[in-house]
């Protein structure tokens, strides 16, 4: 009750600094309209909240709507916004019109009705207004009643369309209308839109490459119509409508049509699914009335399949649209498995066989891939899907890395799915059961034999991506690939890498322990026989192997451990002997890195050999490869000491050795997370102390180092680079568990012209307790991050003046400090990778049908692991200090470096930096605007890196919005003019347009009117005087430095304008700031 209570209160609250404004302060506007969705915006929310509960005043939200649409100062650009207001003010419409007033809907008819006028130009206006605005779930009586006739009049007669509002309406009020007369319409409607050629004439359905949004209007009234009488009468004329344009998606009759009616099939399965889903699964919620009679049976939902089903036929085998078929298919078998999957498993067989059609073959790994679960859960079926993988073994070849990976991933579902484990053995049990159970147990006899040609196929895989041509690799650092650095032939090979990754780690967490021991001595046989190169080969081969350490820890690092130590410690002294590394070296090492996975406390036997190992590659400095390999593996071993993880992986809760238990009983099963019995492994004492002595052995040692190089110079320059690496991993991988920098320093306030102007709206947080497991009592951790920032600022001094020409040193100062200042374990890059890569699994291995959260154990354990990395993960903002100023200052001077990558680097870091750093704009952006200045002593690198910091993108959006820093910048810019290089002029138009573009966001005066402050004392009760007047006072001065600083910024531009020293270039430039800096609340 109490969250009702405030959740009420904050919705009154945001409507009414939302509504209650003498000026419309479009700021103020954008920001309440989004607190105000996201409070109301929820279903959950919505369902709580009736409208008994809470009312919303109609006309001024649409008296905002009339100014920001329509108004006459946007139109003359005296009053600004940004492109996403209009997007937000139809939002906070859509959540709010459910909770207007009974009396609301003739009041909108009143003012939007003399609008409706075909030849007038303000009917735009009027079918705006009123889409937007009318609500559908008050009583008929006074809501849709008194305006459909007129609404269908006009659509039928007129060019005027209401299409969103008969969607809400159809949607919102099942059972309460009559739609019979009016389905002829709408399928008339559907099919003049899709603009077919008849006969011999030539009009075409234009340019389109997705879904048209009008025809998935109509299609959301098709479905929400059905119900009642109007099912039957609906499905006749979806009947009549697909043997219209079948002939049109047709494979040979391939024209500008094809991919919209391709829309169509897709937009109308989802659009039914998704009506079934609401039907069985959703609550009860008060303004959704369902009748029992309107509900949709299963036979219904079997004729609406049969229908589809051709249509989405020929989309699978359409060569042109075979990769938008799979979100049809996977609707039509959720709908109906006991139709479709017949159905596929008589093409299934020799779809896969086809030597001619290479399309067929892969339409049927998708269709596999996508029906899955259902074949897992429908008992006829569910024989076949043994076989099924038998025959989808030939589809992983080289010679098609296209259909490999495909199949990869299709073999990656089916493991994630159903448990490898052989349940032939059950047959000899006494006791009654069916023929087609027995079956099944007799199919699982294969797995073994499957598993085996399974990972000989991926290891021929692997060694044949050792042919690549590595060569031009060495520019383009190979983890962090994508689309835009590689040709894009060469696409297929890195999805086929990611597909061995994902199937072999599916395979490895479902198999049971004797199949987990073939693979193991498969896979042992492998690398130790085997010596390939290690930039692509080396590197998927080391995923394989990071899973299968990751999950059956013990047992592999029983086989791998001592002979990949051995083997290193023998290569390593071979090659004290000859000075050249070697490619066996590299294999070998990359192997040893790649087994560091798993659960800690197995480790432990270990570490002394792993810590002496590591110790002695690291002199081996003059190769790179070799470095990065070790210094990776520092890390490797740093964090499993310190992470948490499930004990068991698997998609079943009884132990794969359970001879009795019938596991083909669980395939395709999913359960609720509270039936689940997961343990957790925890770092415990041990785990700590090994930590802290690895930290002090690697990163106490090479902070020593660094400093006794910057005395004495000991070091060559690879020395000095290895002990750079070494520094950063060590700090990158256990900062989450040190105290954050700055924690006992002064914090510095800003001041603009005498005055405080802290913005500092954020909690500022220093420490928390991030649930790690850990906790920072030993002192080496304490200061740890301490000592390494004076480190790296030592080395910064001497680097600078001695070392200038050194870029690799200093890149590698800039991202040690950027770790040091922010890093809190938190890889935006990786967690946004492994987020979708969790979102796409679940949705396609989920079946909302089979029940509210049903899901699959493996899909579970994996969201809990993302869970818990966003815990430890979690972003945090820190108050500026003077420590942060005097170490954000080195990396200031590296922005304005000579050196273009120096450059780029630093302005990354530092963006970063900012960016968590409360106040920080102040003090770096005027210390920037000095490089502006046209001054001998500037060169065109300072200038140009000046002009890059302040055109980063998280900068723009922190200076931009204060009108104070906004109003420097802009003269800065404008005087700027002392290179005409293209590069430069360039980056200033780019600046300058990120400057307006951001300028549009500015709020120059805050007006509180009396019904604002009446409003505020009715929902928080009354004010102190004494804080009503601070409030006041603050808001004042604020408003007046604005002002002043605008006035000021007008001065210094119009200067600019009278100057005769302006190039005609930024006078073009500065008049175009002028022009856009009218302001009607400025005049």
């Amino acid at each position: 009750k109490q969250w009702y209570q405030r959740r009420v209160r904050g919705i009154n609250a945001e409507y009414g600094s939302l509504i209650v404004q003498e000026d419309i302060n479009i700021p103020v506007v954008g920001c309440s309209g989004r607190t105000f969705a996201l409070l109301l915006g929820r279903h959950k929310v919505k369902r709580r909240i009736t409208r008994e509960d809470l009312e919303l005043e109609w006309r001024p939200l649409y008296n905002i709507c009339k100014e920001i649409y329509f108004g006459k100062d946007r139109a003359y650009n005296l009053k600004v916004g940004y492109a996403q207001l209009e997007a937000i003010i139809r939002n906070v419409v859509s959540c709010a019109r459910d909770y207007f007033s009974e009396s609301a809907t003739q009041e909108m008819l009143d003012e939007g009705e003399p609008l409706l006028c075909p030849t007038d130009t303000m009917c735009h206006r009027g079918t705006t207004y009123l889409s937007m605005f009318l609500p559908v779930t008050v009583h008929p009586d006074n809501g849709f009643r008194l305006w459909l006739d007129l609404v269908l009049g006009l659509v039928k007669t007129t060019s005027i369309s209401f299409p969103t509002l008969l969607c809400r309406l159809a949607k919102l009020n099942i059972g309460k209308i009559d739609w019979k007369p009016h389905i002829p319409w709408v399928f008339n409607m559907v099919l003049q839109d899709f603009n077919l050629p008849v006969g011999e004439s030539h009009t075409f359905a234009g340019l389109y490459n997705g879904r048209n949004k009008l025809i998935s209007t109509r299609i959301e009234i098709i479905i929400w119509m059905m119900g009642g009488d109007c099912t039957d009468i609906i499905l006749d004329h979806l009947e009549i409508l697909t043997k219209t344009y079948l002939s049109y998606i047709h494979p040979s009759n391939r024209g500008k049509w094809t991919m919209k009616l391709v829309g169509f099939v897709n937009c109308i399965c989802e659009t039914f699914l998704k009506r079934i889903e609401i039907e069985r699964l959703e609550q009860h919620y008060w303004y959704r009335q369902w009748p029992e009679s309107h509900r949709l049976s299963q036979d219904t939902i079997d004729r609406f399949v049969k229908i589809m089903l051709p249509s989405v036929k020929l989309v699978m085998f359409n060569l042109n649209s075979a990769n938008n078929f799979q979100h049809d298919y996977y609707c039509l078998v959720r709908l109906a498995p006991h139709l479709v999957l017949p159905d596929y498993l008589n093409h299934a067989f020799d779809s896969i066989e086809s030597v001619v059609e290479p399309q067929r073959v892969t339409t049927a790994l998708c269709s596999f891939a996508v029906s899955l679960r259902a074949l897992c859960l429908h008992e006829p079926s569910k024989q076949q899907i043994v076989p099924l993988l038998n025959s989808l073994l030939p589809t992983i070849s080289s010679n098609d890395l296209n259909k490999s990976w495909i199949a990869l991933l299709a073999f990656s579902f089916a493991f994630t799915m159903i448990p490898v484990v052989d349940c032939s053995h059950l047959i000899d049990q006494p006791g009654k059961r069916k023929k087609d159970l027995e079956r099944v147990w007799r199919s699982t006899a294969q797995f073994k034999d499957i598993v085996a040609v399974f990972i000989d196929k991926l290891l021929s895989l692997i060694e044949v991506s050792a042919m690549e041509d590595t060569g031009n690799l060495n520019s383009v650092n190979h983890k962090n690939r994508t689309s835009k650095n590689i040709k894009a032939s060469s696409i297929p090979d890195y999805l086929a890498e990611g597909s061995i990754y994902m199937s072999f780690d599916s395979l490895v967490r479902n198999s049971s322990t004797e199949i987990r021991e073939m693979i193991l001595d498969k896979v042992f046989r492998f690398v130790t026989t085997t010596t390939l190169e290690v930039k692509i080969a080396g590197k998927t081969m080391g995923d394989a192997l990071s899973n299968l350490s990751n999950i059956y820890t013990e047992r592999t690092l029983k086989k791998f451990m001592p002979h990949l130590l051995r083997e290193c410690d023998m290569l390593l002294d071979e090659e004290t002997q000859s000075g050249e590394t070697s490619a066996e070296l590299l294999w070998n090492i990359t192997m040893f890195r790649s087994i560091l996975r798993g659960r800690g406390d197995h480790f432990l036997p270990y570490l002394e050999d792993i810590q002496a190992l590591l110790e002695k590659a690291l002199q081996f400095h003059n190769s790179r490869q070799l470095m990065t390999i070790v210094v990776k593996a520092i890390s490797d071993l740093l964090h499993l000491l310190m992470k948490i993880k499930s004990c068991d992986n698997q998609s079943c809760q009884v132990p794969y050795d359970d001879k009795t238990f019938d596991f083909t009983s669980t395939w395709g099963i999913g359960m609720e997370i509270e039936e689940m019995k997961i343990d957790w492994y925890v770092p415990g004492e041990r785990e700590y102390e090994e930590m802290l002595k690895i930290i002090e052995r690697f990163g106490v040692s090479s902070m020593s180092k660094l400093n006794q190089y910057v005395k004495d110079k000991n070091m060559c320059k690879e020395q000095f680079h290895v002990q750079l690496k070494v520094l950063r991993a060590i700090t990158k991988t256990a900062c989450h568990i040190m105290p954050m920098l700055g924690a006992d320093s002064p914090v510095m306030l800003p001041k603009y012209r005498g005055h405080e102007v802290n913005e500092a709206v954020r909690v500022p947080i220093v420490n928390l307790d991030l649930k790690t497991g850990l906790k920072c009592e030993s002192a080496l951790l304490k200061n740890f991050r301490t000592q390494a920032a004076e480190t790296v600022k030592t080395v910064y001094d001497y680097q600078s003046s001695n070392m200038a020409d050194d870029v690799k040193s200093a890149e590698m100062i800039c991202l040690l400090l950027e770790d040091i200042l922010t890093y809190k374990g938190y890889d935006n890059h990786k967690m946004k990778k492994e987020h979708a890569k969790y979102k796409s699994v679940k949705q396609l291995l989920d079946d909302r049908l089979l029940g509210k959260k049903k899901q699959l154990r493996t899909v579970v354990i994996h969201r809990l692991l993302l869970q818990q990395q966003y815990r430890q993960h979690a972003q945090l903002f820190t108050p500026y200090t003077e420590e942060h100023h005097k170490y954000t200052q080195c990396l200031v001077d590296m922005s304005l470096s000579n050196y273009t990558a120096v450059r780029q680097t630093a302005q990354h870091c530092l963006k970063k930096c900012l960016s968590v750093m409360l106040n920080s704009r102040w003090f770096f952006i005027p210390q920037i605007l000095k490089f502006l200045e046209p001054r001998e002593e500037i060169s065109h690198e300072q200038l140009k890196g000046a002009i890059f910091c302040l055109s980063l993108p998280r900068i723009t959006g922190y200076f931009a919005p204060t009108p104070m820093l906004l109003c420097e910048v802009m003269p800065a810019v404008c005087k700027a003019q002392h290179s005409e290089k293209d590069s430069i002029i360039n980056a200033i138009e780019r600046l300058t347009d990120y400057v307006i573009d951001e300028y549009r966001t500015c709020t120059f005066e805050t007006i509180v009117s009396e019904d604002a402050r009446r409003y505020a004392e009715q929902i928080s009760g009354p004010i102190p005087d004494d804080l009503r007047e601070g409030g006041f006072e603050i808001s004042k001065l604020r408003d007046d430095l604005n002002k002043e600083s605008f006035n000021l910024c007008i001065e210094r531009l119009l200067e600019i304008l009278k100057s005769e020293k302006t190039t005609w270039r930024f006078l073009d430039l500065t008049v175009d700031i002028v022009r856009t800096l009218v302001r009607r609340d400025m005049a």
